[in-house]
């Protein structure tokens, strides 16, 4: 509770240091029920008088920890403020003071123990209220309304008191993530909290920051496994650039802060690359050559120039094996055809494999490799019957009638 003051020379407990308003005054101290205590929390409040503890209402104080309580009156009038501590006494901090409209005002002190809520309750009213009727005031928080009227205005607040102790190391880790990330990308990135022993710690809050790119979220809470995570919208940049990433728990009453950050490395973005290979299909005797052309460009249609071709097929040989593309993104290469004596299907593929920052691409093409030559020109035909018989390069022949020497 609070540091001790003394009334005509006698110790009367832990208490508030008072120096703010009129400054130093006397501090009155009688018991007071715990369920009367209670009963503060339900009082109805009044917009035109207001009370708050420097951390704000609901705040965790540290045993020694100094304290400021803040109060202000919209009305003219009397301030009285009531102090209810966790070992069951009740004091009086402020006693009639008179307060102009809109006065903003503090009490000061320092918190001692023990440990346990403390509640401040404020009362403005319009006349003097005689000490007597403030002491059964405190003494029955339920009877305010009866005891002192309807007439002044109320408010409250209220504190937790605990004993300042060691608080538990934290570890905050993040789970695995790429070295390297693209332009305009989405990734989810978690974190792990736990304490030294690896234990979970449960709806603890996360803050981030980054230097770079959209969060969808700058604030989160672990949940049972101790995990919490965001959205990274990485930046549309095209420039190589670090972004740094940083996740941060402050701690609370039981366990210290930690924090941790990841550095990303944002590359230039890969091209798409799109490798075609004509012609696409073929057909072609037995250990006939061929001439085939690459061409290897961006999704956009543009050449890339001066890149190595590999070149393969599953029959026949290529007389180079590696071609590299001109200007153009061209690049040409002639193929024999393997020696067959059946119809035997193929298949000729090139590659890019890739590079830094330019992704592999293949194209292909299809076709028949014929066991007997294929002619396309006209051929030249002949039927002899000079020796009596029929001499032909005919498949098939059929005629009529007989032969006449010298016809």
């Amino acid at each position: 509770m609070w540091k001790k003051l003394f009334i005509l020379g006698v110790t009367i407990g832990f208490m508030l240091v008072l120096t703010g308003g009129a400054g130093a005054q006397q501090v009155y101290e009688f018991d007071v029920s715990l369920s009367q205590q209670e009963r503060v929390d339900s009082l109805p409040v009044s917009p035109f008088i207001t009370i708050v503890p420097d951390k704000g209402n609901f705040a965790t104080y540290f045993v020694g920890d100094p304290i400021a309580l803040n109060y202000q009156s919209m009305r003219e009038g009397y301030i009285s403020i009531f102090d209810f501590t966790p070992e069951g006494k009740a004091r009086i901090l402020k006693n009639n003071e008179p307060v102009p409209p809109g006065g903003k005002k503090s009490v000061n002190g320092v918190v001692a123990g023990p440990e346990g809520m403390e509640r401040f309750l404020i009362l403005l009213s319009s006349r003097v209220i005689p000490d007597r009727l403030l002491v059964e005031a405190m003494r029955n928080p339920t009877r305010i309304g009866s005891i002192l009227g309807t007439g002044p205005a109320l408010n409250r607040s209220l504190i937790q008191i605990v004993l300042e102790r060691k608080r538990g190391l934290t570890i905050l880790q993040f789970n695995v993530v790429p070295r390297e990330i693209l332009p305009g990308g989405k990734m989810k990135l978690q974190v792990l909290l736990t304490d030294e022993n690896n234990n979970a710690l449960v709806n603890r809050r996360i803050q981030w920051q980054v230097s770079q790119g959209v969060l969808d979220q700058y604030q989160t809470f672990t949940n049972t496994r101790g995990e919490t995570g965001v959205w990274f919208d990485f930046p549309k940049i095209t420039e190589e650039a670090p972004i740094q990433v940083q996740a941060l728990f402050e701690g609370d009453t039981v366990y210290e802060g930690a924090q941790k950050q990841v550095v990303l490395n944002l590359g230039q973005g890969k091209i798409t690359t799109v490798l075609q290979l004509t012609p696409q299909d073929f057909q072609t005797s037995s250990g006939e050559p061929m001439n085939f052309e690459a061409v290897l460009k961006d999704v956009n249609g543009q050449p890339i120039a001066g890149r190595n071709i590999v070149w393969r097929s599953n029959g026949g040989n290529w007389e180079n094996e590696i071609t590299r593309t001109d200007n153009q993104g061209h690049t040409r290469n002639r193929w024999v055809a393997p020696q067959v004596n059946t119809s035997t299907p193929i298949e000729l593929r090139v590659f890019f494999k890739g590079v830094h920052n330019v992704l592999p691409s293949e194209g292909s093409s299809v076709g028949l490799v014929n066991g007997v030559s294929i002619f396309s020109d006209q051929g030249l035909f002949f039927l002899d019957f000079s020796d009596g018989r029929m001499n032909t390069n005919f498949d098939h022949v059929t005629y009529r009638g007989s032969v006449q020497p010298g016809g």
